[in-house]
């Protein structure tokens, strides 16, 4: 099956996107906000333990403002979570 997004870090040059490699967790800003809310309700997808988790931060609307993946490194590429630069 072929992925559905660049295996380049594309979205990360597109998108808002952080990755904490201390947490394992990254972040794809889908609001401009930079993850700071506030969000009426977040939903998660939760994996079987060992995998990735997934949180939907939803806005006051219902719209999808930001998408959280917990232990990124077994969810998302290693060429994604590269192209995300430390920011001072």
């Amino acid at each position: 099956m072929a992925d559905a997004v660049p295996d380049d870090g594309m979205v990360a040059k597109l998108v808002p996107f952080t990755y904490d490699p201390v947490a394992d967790a990254s972040y794809l800003d889908l609001s401009g906000s930079g993850g700071e809310g506030p969000y009426l309700r977040q939903v998660l997808v939760q994996n079987p333990p060992g995998a990735f988790d997934v949180v939907f931060d939803l806005d006051a609307d219902g719209r999808i403002a930001g998408i959280e993946v917990i232990g990124a490194s077994a969810g998302l590429s290693a060429a994604l979570l590269s192209a995300d630069e430390p920011s001072e």
